[in-house]
């Protein structure tokens, strides 16, 4: 029967190390079993179709842990009886899972203030093909923090102010998993909107992941990956969905991280500063906060120059991002 298993992985192209139990997954399910069962009953051969060779450390890494490392709740007790734990586990390809591993390994090493620095955007890249990923902190079309890749068109002089403009036509709102502008829009609805004639569309953006990490704390926080085409497969979401707990996670440590590392002040943001701050967080321009204000955009300027003072930043961005690590978001 040992036998048998190890052929099985061996047809599919998988060395089997010593001592690694391997299981089976048949439609969506994951069972110790399988691959003894079908094994038996075909004489040493499992249909490719039927079930997919995953190693069970591979996926224990995937599973849920306490601060300490040990695996929490049903898999404390039980570690490889992943039938109830692993049930809704997407079908992924053993290659699939040990390149989601390599970018969790990738930003696990992280211990800077950001979470994603672009080498963990570029083993994004490779895990999900695209021609640019970036990971934002702010609303409204403000720069990305950090980014991998090179789009495919010239960015016009006006990009950054269409995007502020009308990056809601994408209609990506804060989001539980992975969605994409395709979910949503068809290709002419999407051609029609003023954010892809005036942004997407000359840098040759077709379609787009986005990934929310915090969205039920109102955190701007998220990743995009952009593509000329509207290819983004199922196997993609499938990969996200699966990342998305570990990212989020990983947003949250450097949030602690960032906010270790904040200078000890006395000063706080006063009331307006904090009301202009926010506007500034929801996506509005200067002139926009004006008008809401009923105030000058100089007086607006004039009050972004004392939270960037007090903050101990240089961005609007910058600004965002360190007010939300201090309210721990």
């Amino acid at each position: 029967m040992d036998s048998a298993r190890t052929s099985c992985a061996r047809d599919r192209g998988l060395k089997r190390p010593q001592h690694q139990d391997y299981t089976a997954t048949r439609a969506g399910r994951l069972l110790d079993n399988d691959v003894d069962r079908a094994a038996d009953a075909s004489g040493g051969d499992v249909d490719a179709e039927a079930s997919v060779l995953v190693p069970s450390c591979l996926l224990l890494e995937l599973l849920p842990r306490d601060a300490l490392g040990n695996y929490r709740g049903h898999a404390a007790s039980r570690p490889y009886g992943v039938r109830r734990i692993l049930g809704a586990m997407p079908r992924l390809s053993p290659s699939d899972y040990e390149s989601v591993l390599a970018v969790l390994r990738e930003a696990g090493e992280v211990d800077g203030a950001v979470a994603f620095p672009t080498p963990v955007l570029e083993a994004m890249r490779r895990l999900i093909p695209c021609d640019v990923v970036t990971y934002h902190e702010s609303m409204g079309g403000e720069p990305a923090v950090v980014s991998a890749g090179e789009p495919r068109g010239e960015m016009p002089a006006d990009y950054r102010p269409a995007c502020k403009r009308y990056w809601h036509q994408d209609g990506l709102a804060p989001a539980t998993g992975a969605r994409k502008v395709s979910d949503l829009l068809t290709r002419r609805e999407f051609h029609r909107t003023e954010l892809y004639q005036y942004a997407a569309g000359p840098v040759g953006i077709e379609d787009m992941f986005r990934l929310w990490l915090d969205p039920e704390h109102g955190s701007a926080a998220r990743l995009e990956f952009d593509r000329a085409q509207r290819d983004f497969s199922e196997r993609d979401r499938d990969v996200l969905g699966v990342l998305s707990p570990h990212f989020a996670q990983l947003h949250k440590r450097a949030l602690t991280r960032r906010r270790a590392a904040l200078p000890i002040t006395s000063e706080k943001l006063t009331a307006r500063e904090r009301e202009i701050l926010a506007l500034v967080a929801g996506g509005n321009t200067t002139s926009m906060i004006a008008a809401e204000l009923w105030i000058s955009a100089g007086t607006v300027r004039k009050h972004l120059d004392n939270v960037f003072a007090k903050l101990g930043v240089h961005t609007r961005a910058a600004a965002v991002a360190v007010a939300a690590a201090r309210e721990g978001r």
